[in-house]
């Protein structure tokens, strides 16, 4: 929510980013920017889609989500099912319906494989 006291190991996630380690470092902070539109994970990540979907489905990424069980994880997740279903749709003939339930089974899988790591608190 605040940069300053919530983000935890910045240092170390921009040092990360400095040395090539990761390749990008989106963050969002819902409660900067006075009198601005507040912008959430679930909005960075609809804004990296396409390599979202690349990252998970071709390159089996690990998603790890923390933070706020009440809301923040259900939307991010949420996110991540739209954007997977998106993502399935451009390249199949199948119907929405069948497409959705192909990828809660692959969602819950990562969750099975340690691909889908989740520490919320409510």
């Amino acid at each position: 929510r605040h940069s300053d006291h919530d983000w935890l190991f910045k240092n170390e996630m921009e040092c990360l980013l400095k040395e090539g380690i990761i390749s990008n470092l989106n963050v969002a902070f819902s409660r900067e920017g006075e009198g601005t539109k507040r912008v959430y994970v679930q909005d960075k990540m609809k804004a990296n889609a396409d390599r979202i979907a690349h990252m998970i489905v071709d390159d089996d990424a690990v998603i790890y989500i923390c933070g706020d069980g009440n809301k923040m994880a259900k939307e991010v997740e949420s996110a991540l099912m739209d954007i997977l279903v998106k993502h399935k749709i451009k390249s199949s003939n199948d119907e929405i319906t069948a497409v959705q339930l192909e990828v809660e089974k692959y969602v819950t899988k990562m969750k099975a494989d340690k691909r889908f790591l989740l520490d919320i608190w409510t």
